[in-house]
């Protein structure tokens, strides 16, 4: 239904092609059936009584016919083009405005490279459907219909024969349809794996050059490329076998015409030679859109798988997050986490009856190994996820259901991976927001000790770097989304694993930075190394979805308890991983 309401607002939207398109399929259907009566005409009225005169005047109007039907043809294609590429328009409008609603945990459980699929692959078999599909089919069905009402005209005994072809072609192509969907599908399947592991591949090359691991990416690959293959060479053997039973039968069919006028036969009676001329031309022309209806039955069967896979897209459950302005005053807290529980895949608990508060200008850290829940407490705070069960505020919000003009206001996110895109620095900032002004660019980058790098670019701040462009370093990158997250000067500051994999110097420029945009703001980070917990006045020591043990660094120490375990063992060269 998501589909035909789409195509209903396609028409709607683009009604005078629509139009023009419906006018040119009239003139082919109308055009094609005048050549048979005009040859018949030039056969029994004229050259079987032997008057020339006249013929030639009819044989420009069979030319006249055939370039008119030709000139509606080329119509046809142009409107059909430009209507399939309006619907592909606005099913990818349609599929990215679902994309953007849809919740964390489908990104989660779905490949990138398959939902990319979705988009590059599957959307443009719209296009498909209009112009070598549906208006294909229904001009094709149109000109069965004609010639059949013209072979009733010519001959009735004709017309009989004729109509037991129909049941026929029907049978044979009911025999194909069914397994031609059920490849096709399949087929696009099997591309959205392949998709998603290129997708994953071409991420982490540099990884595999590093180790050596190219024939292990091969070998990975192998089995994948030969799916595609087995189900294209499946495809294509019933693409090439039906059009030789077509044309097989068409030549039975027209010899057995042929046999059954004769006057030994007897079985078409009342047939003169005129109307035996303009019969086969009608036959020939009766399966010339019937062999192209088995071809676009075909592209139809295909576009519907992948209209299987966009309509199982736009039916995804999408995110409710319903905006709420109400704010729960505390003039003491900034964040509080109040027993909450968290599961992803509504499982196991990765959280459970965790709870915690932030006092305002505190800087709190989160520790404990991989795997104790850290990261999951950071996507609740900035919202990524709504709670499970229990309460989260921030600045008296819930971050889930806070309103978006202010989300970025409040909270300052820093993640682990630095995630930037290809463009201008200051778009990359200010991610195309019109409210930030470039003082507060520049405000943001002297902050984090990045402006004089960024002086000394040929461009400053209008200098694209990204993917194929100029390139920062790792920790300029990292410096680069500090001053994202603090651009809008945010009261509080979610900072995850924000020194993990840096050397030494790069290290310590990052704490400076942090040291510098810290002043009475919030902060919470999390680590696995307590090298990394940046000054924090409050430690929450993590373990297993729950806090076992929190207090001042200094006071934890003295406790001999977990946090004292962890810094005796990292003194001693432990990573907690």
């Amino acid at each position: 239904m998501k589909m035909t309401r789409l195509f209903w607002d396609v028409c709607k939207k683009n009604l005078v092609p629509l139009i023009l398109l419906i006018i040119s399929v009239i003139g082919i259907v109308v055009l094609q059936l005048v050549p048979p009566q005009i040859l018949k005409m030039i056969v029994d009225d004229y050259l079987d009584k032997g008057i020339y005169d006249g013929v030639t005047s009819l044989a420009v109007i069979y030319l006249a016919a055939v370039l008119v039907s030709y000139i509606c043809e080329f119509f046809k294609t142009i409107f059909t083009a430009y209507i399939g590429q309006k619907a592909i328009l606005e099913i990818r409008y349609r599929m990215s405005e679902k994309l953007m609603h849809l919740p964390m945990r489908y990104y989660n459980k779905n490949l990138a490279g398959d939902i990319m699929s979705r988009f590059t692959q599957d959307a443009p078999a719209v296009n498909d459907l209009f112009s070598d599909g549906l208006v294909n089919m229904a001009v094709d069905l149109f000109k069965i219909i004609g010639i059949i009402v013209s072979v009733f005209i010519l001959n009735k005994s004709l017309f009989v024969y004729t109509i037991l072809i129909v049941p026929v072609v029907v049978i044979i192509s009911n025999a194909f349809r069914k397994r031609v969907y059920s490849a096709q599908l399949s087929l696009r399947k099997a591309i959205g794996r392949m998709n998603g592991f290129l997708q994953e591949a071409f991420s982490g090359l540099r990884l595999f050059k590093i180790f050596g691991h190219e024939n292990r990416l091969s070998h990975a690959f192998d089995p994948l490329a030969d799916e595609q293959i087995g189900i294209r060479r499946k495809v294509n053997r019933m693409d090439s076998v039906f059009p030789c039973i077509m044309q097989i039968l068409k030549a039975v069919i027209i010899c057995s015409f042929v046999v059954l006028s004769t006057k030994e036969a007897g079985v078409i009676v009342g047939i003169t030679a005129g109307t035996l001329a303009a019969a086969i031309d009608l036959l020939s022309r009766l399966f010339a859109p019937i062999e192209e209806l088995a071809t676009e039955f075909q592209t139809i069967q295909q576009v519907f798988a992948a209209f299987h896979r966009i309509t199982e897209f736009l039916d995804e459950e999408e995110e409710t997050r319903i905006t709420k302005n109400e704010v729960e005053q505390d003039d003491k807290t900034d964040i509080l986490f109040q027993n909450v529980s968290f599961a992803y895949n509504d499982s196991v608990n990765i959280l459970s009856d965790v709870s915690f508060n932030v006092k305002k200008g505190l800087k709190v850290a989160l520790v404990g190994r991989t795997g104790s829940g850290k990261t999951t407490i950071l996507n609740l705070l900035a919202g990524l996820y709504p709670a499970g069960t229990g309460k989260i505020t921030i600045c008296g919000y819930d971050p889930f259901t806070m309103p978006v003009e202010i989300r970025r206001r409040i909270i300052g996110i820093v993640p682990q991976i630095v995630t930037t895109f290809t463009g201008e620095i200051k778009d990359i900032i200010t991610l195309g927001d019109k409210q930030i002004s470039e003082t507060d660019v520049l405000e943001a980058l002297k902050a984090v000790g990045l402006y004089e790098d960024i002086e000394k670019l040929p461009q400053k701040y209008n200098t694209v770097i990204g993917e194929g462009e100029r390139n920062l370093s790792f920790g300029q990158m990292q410096l680069l989304t500090l001053a994202r997250a603090i651009v809008t000067n945010p009261p509080i500051l979610l900072l995850d694993e924000l020194t993990s994999g840096l050397d030494a110097v790069t290290e310590a420029g990052i704490l400076k930075a942090i040291k510098n945009v810290s002043t009475n703001r919030t902060i919470v980070t999390i680590s696995h190394r307590l090298s990394g917990i940046i000054d924090a006045d409050y430690v929450y020591v993590c373990s297993h979805g729950q806090i076992v043990e929190e207090g001042k660094p200094d006071e934890l120490i003295q406790n001999n308890g977990w946090y004292a375990k962890y810094k005796q063992l990292e003194d001693m060269g432990w990573q907690a991983s």
